[in-house]
């Protein structure tokens, strides 16, 4: 990759506003003057820069052509230093931890070079690099899905960082619902709003790359089955296809080993369904605890903390508690099964 070329480059309505006035004053990077309208721009993709599985190869991913912008405004405020960046497109990039991680990311360095990290995007990597999204690979195998979560420059970053905080929201519908009389899923059509998720490199991914519409799913035709790898950190993810059921006799011990079989009587467990909406894919996390009644789990719902990483929240949300005792084979059994809806966040501005 390569930062932007000056050669034949002409004055943009942008770079008028940092102070340039010549093509000849396109380069790598721009020392802007004091008092000039550069101090309010801030790192970000501009262009481009999509990531998606390689069609030929699904352990490797490809980056569409793009622009970006990585701007210092705080080493020297008076003097603001935008750094311009291009690339071409990129095709069949290894995924450097896929065999290490269930979830990694990418990004475009200052230098203009492809970097990968195994861990979630702090806020200095936003103000530094050029963020593009995440690789999920949780069968530590193949890449299946894709996260877009870029930094669009349209607004301040501190009211970025405050968004940030709060994660993927729920607008309106996705509530995960019993399919019939057996153990598979639906969801509910709906939106969401996710910071970048809805980024597309089209005018209208540009004017609006943060909220989306979700389709009804039914049944929910695959979903991972999540426990904890026994670190007390990670997540083991267990693919379920073909339906897609849950499993009613099971809960997560702490060893990296599901307990299933083992629940006795009226005693049932907790499962926590995550939405991830830029794929459309779910997460079940299942429950830590197990309850001597379908009651006693329905109660204990509100009191247990679901996941141990942050990596799935940072790209979804949660979206319904199930309550199911071990005996379950129909989830529209209320006996056997409780469905808990999460609240969604206000589907209207303030007025």
């Amino acid at each position: 990759m390569s930062r932007i070329s000056a050669n034949g480059a002409s004055v943009s309505y942008h770079q008028r506003l940092l102070g340039i006035t010549s093509s000849e004053e396109v380069g790598d990077s721009v020392t802007v003057g004091q008092g000039v309208q550069a101090q309010p721009y801030e790192t970000g993709l501009i262009t481009g820069g999509v990531l998606t599985v390689n069609g030929s190869d699904d352990s490797t991913f490809d980056i569409s052509a793009g622009t970006a912008r990585i701007v210092d405004n705080y080493t020297d405020p008076t003097n603001p230093v935008v750094t311009e960046l291009s690339w071409p497109a990129q095709a069949g990039v290894a995924a450097t931890y896929i065999a290490t991680t269930q979830v990694s990311r990418v990004c475009i360095d200052p230098n203009g070079d492809i970097l990968q990290i195994d861990r979630q995007f702090t806020d200095e990597d936003y103000r530094d690099c050029i963020v593009l999204g995440a690789l999920v690979h949780a069968n530590f195998t193949n890449i299946t899905a894709t996260n877009m979560t870029p930094f669009v420059p349209i607004g301040q970053f501190e009211l970025f960082q405050f968004i940030r905080m709060f994660g993927g929201q729920n607008r309106q519908g996705n509530e995960f619902l019993a399919n019939g009389a057996n153990l598979q899923l639906d969801k509910a059509s709906g939106n969401h709003w996710i910071l970048g998720g809805e980024y597309d490199d089209t005018p209208a991914g540009h004017k609006n790359p943060n909220n989306g519409s979700d389709i009804l799913q039914s049944p929910v035709p695959v979903f991972f089955e999540t426990y904890d790898s026994g670190d007390g950190e990670s997540l083991v993810a267990d693919i379920r296809t073909g339906p897609a059921t849950l499993r009613a006799n099971a809960y997560d011990d702490g060893t990296g080993t599901l307990n299933t079989g083992s629940m006795t009587g009226n005693q049932s467990s907790l499962r926590y369904v995550y939405y991830f909406p830029s794929t459309g894919l779910m997460a079940v996390r299942m429950g830590t605890t197990v309850y001597s009644s379908l009651a006693a789990a329905i109660a204990g719902a509100v009191d247990t903390k679901p996941f141990v990483t942050a990596d799935y929240t940072a790209a979804g949300y949660l979206r319904t508690i199930i309550a199911i005792r071990r005996d379950c084979t129909d989830l529209t059994d209320t006996a056997t099964a409780d469905f808990i809806q999460i609240d969604d966040v206000r589907t209207t501005p303030y007025e």
